[in-house]
């Protein structure tokens, strides 16, 4: 835990109960609280969720309201259920593995199943975590060859199933995992559970472990992408810890860039992973169809073709919209703001394609006026029988070289 538990009180801001009428109240409810300081920065939510309380549990052990606002040090009592999970959980996993030595088959045993059956999306992370170090759950149930073949898939995926409900985990992974286990178990011999496991340990990775996995996999593997390990971390990769993966990922590039940068695996593999990324994260924003409506809304001003489709309610077509944008810019009245960065080589492609495809050319604005070396007015028409002109945007005087002109 992160919050640090206290043999004795502090100070309690005024306003609260004193530490040692919390104490009282605390002991009086349970002789399992402890107490335990506020961390810097945090609130009550964060201390409940720490010990796996709810925030009701917590105010009413401390005896205080929800809108309390704790200082730092702070001491309150907590009752440490996550503790009691984790020992539910591992006790849990001692009782599977000690029915699985006790009968010959055990898999399709009721004792054996119905231990199974306590496995929950609650304790299933619990349990494969704190399950014996001899070996893991899901060797146990493929190793009782006694048993029916189909009777020890449905009990390995019952285990899958649960982890993947606890961790939102995408349906893409659930194909690779019922794919390894029919092929482990159309093979000869014993069930090698190794990419089952791996899969399973995968899954419980926290989002910053899991863009740390990637980029050291990229980093240690040449032509990565496209690699059955690789392809299965980026699947991981949902609208539930994108957002968490991508601000956690390594400071020294992006995710997108590390996809990118495998050269040696072919553009397809690395252009599919990318569009996994932003597929995940367009899920969760749900905003590019909002967005385009916003966009076609904007720019259809500029285009009489795109606005009848639009307003008859047809297809928007992207040359369309953007067509429109480009007159928007030649009437310099609508102006794109393209997002990147040269450092990280990101967003530079589609910042020179804006300039190709919204920009005017020299033949779509006015002939340019200036003045000849006699101070007369004169035009420069964009052509390549003009004479030579420049715009001079710099005149100094070097004390070598005498006065130069910078065009």
């Amino acid at each position: 835990m992160s919050v640090n538990n206290v043999s004795g009180v502090g100070k309690t801001p005024k306003g609260g109960n004193t530490p040692n009428s919390r104490e009282a109240m605390a002991m009086a409810q349970s002789q399992e609280a402890i107490p335990v300081k506020m961390p810097q920065g945090k609130g009550l939510s964060y201390l409940a969720r720490e010990y796996g309380m709810s925030l009701d549990e917590l105010c009413k052990l401390n005896g205080i309201t929800k809108d309390y606002s704790p200082k730092a040090d702070e001491v309150f009592y907590v009752i440490d259920k996550t503790k009691a999970e984790k020992n539910a959980a591992k006790e849990l996993g001692a009782k599977i593995y000690e029915t699985s030595g006790k009968y010959r088959g055990a898999v399709g045993k009721p004792e054996f199943d119905n231990l199974i059956e306590q496995i929950t999306p609650k304790n299933v992370e619990n349990v494969l975590k704190n399950y014996t170090k001899k070996e893991s759950l899901i060797n146990t149930i493929t190793s009782e060859i006694s048993s029916d073949a189909d009777k020890r898939k449905k009990a390995v995926m019952k285990v899958y199933d649960a982890l993947a409900t606890a961790k939102k985990t995408p349906e893409a992974i659930k194909k690779r995992f019922e794919a390894e286990l029919k092929d482990q178990f159309d093979g000869f011999g014993m069930v090698n559970t190794k990419k089952l496991d791996k899969i399973l340990n995968n899954m419980m990775l926290s989002p910053k472990d899991l863009g740390d996995k990637i980029y050291r996999y990229a980093d240690k593997h040449s032509a990565a992408v496209g690699d059955e390990e690789f392809e299965t971390l980026i699947d991981l990769i949902s609208p539930h810890n994108v957002e968490e993966v991508l601000k956690n990922y390594t400071k020294k590039e992006s995710l997108i860039n590390t996809i990118t940068s495998e050269v040696g695996s072919t553009p397809n593999e690395r252009k599919a992973a990318v569009m996994k990324v932003y597929d995940a994260l367009a899920t969760v924003k749900k905003t590019p169809k909002e967005k385009r409506e916003e966009l076609i809304d904007a720019v259809a001003e500029y285009d009489d073709e795109m606005m009848m489709t639009y307003l008859d309610g047809g297809e928007v077509t992207i040359e369309m919209i953007k067509k429109a944008i480009r007159n928007g810019c030649l009437a310099a009245e609508f102006f794109p703001v393209m997002c990147g960065t040269a450092l990280g080589n990101m967003g530079v492609k589609l910042a020179l394609d804006a300039v190709i495809d919204y920009l005017p050319a020299p033949t779509d604005v006015e002939s340019i006026k200036g003045t000849d070396m006699n101070g007369d007015p004169i035009e420069r028409h964009p052509s390549d029988s003009e004479p030579f002109s420049a715009l001079a945007f710099k005149v100094m005087t070097d004390p070598f070289v005498g006065k130069l002109t910078f065009f």
